[in-house]
């Protein structure tokens, strides 16, 4: 229906009010299917008739019938199950968000195992344990065994993503994670490569500008483009890890 009124209408406040009208409609079909069910499960409980269907392959059924609203619900169920396995705990954190599709290149690195999936998801492993896990969209930072193997995860993380397209590049985090990541960043920009990371979040940037001016000093870079830390490697991801590397501690401003 949604789609019906995005071509009909043309009034930028009807169009709103239509889609409002369409989003009541699906919840009421969803309440339906539910009282549906419940009288379903009522019936055979009173008729001694087998154990009712559970919930969810109930709606595929009816979705097998052509029941819109049993549609909208299955994809609804993808939906979170895509969203919760993104992470351990079902919620988004320890993220970094790039632009939709936006694919890197396998890397194979001196002190990670890279695995490619089926369906496109790479996993940096160290010691068998997933350090970096990058999804195209989403690069994941998992924690790691130490603070320096945590710390590689990080840079790992911040030069896959220079090596996307920067169209959209947001960390998901708390404090500490976007800094860490912001910090790793700082080192990926300071290499004098042709790759380049750089947040599209308004707030981080200005955060990235304070702790890009505190490893300037830590390290001391006479300018922000010029890096006398490390020597400029032809891929940004073999520069992962580097063991003398420190970040600035403790972060301030």
């Amino acid at each position: 229906m949604k789609a019906d009124v995005k071509r009909s209408q043309h009034d930028p406040l009807l169009r709103k009010l239509l889609y409002r009208v369409a989003e009541f409609d699906r919840m009421k079909a969803m309440a339906e299917l539910r009282i549906e069910l419940r009288d379903e499960r009522q019936a055979l409980a009173e008729n001694g008739l087998l154990r009712p269907l559970a919930y969810r392959p109930w709606v595929e059924q009816q979705a097998l019938r052509g029941d819109v609203a049993a549609v909208s619900q299955l994809r609804g169920f993808v939906y979170r199950e895509k969203r919760k396995g993104r992470t351990p705990d079902g919620g988004f954190d320890r993220l970094i968000q790039c632009g939709q599709a936006d694919d890197s290149a396998v890397y194979h690195l001196r002190s990670y195992t890279s695995h490619l999936h089926r369906d496109g998801t790479v996993e940096y492993l160290r010691d068998g344990r997933a350090g970096v896990i990058d999804r195209g969209d989403f690069v994941h930072v998992k924690p790691g065994f130490n603070d320096d193997d945590e710390l590689d995860n990080y840079r790992l993380a911040a030069n896959l993503v220079s090596t996307k397209s920067g169209d959209a590049v947001r960390i998901i985090g708390d404090d500490q994670f976007v800094d860490q990541v912001l910090d790793a960043g700082c080192g990926v920009n300071h290499r004098g490569s042709q790759y380049v990371f750089q947040v599209t979040d308004p707030d981080q940037m200005a955060r990235y500008d304070v702790i890009e001016k505190d490893h300037r000093q830590y390290y001391g870079y006479d300018e922000p483009e010029v890096s006398t830390h490390s020597p400029a490697r032809h891929d940004p991801v073999e520069d992962v890890p580097d063991d003398d590397y420190q970040p600035p501690r403790p972060f301030v401003g």
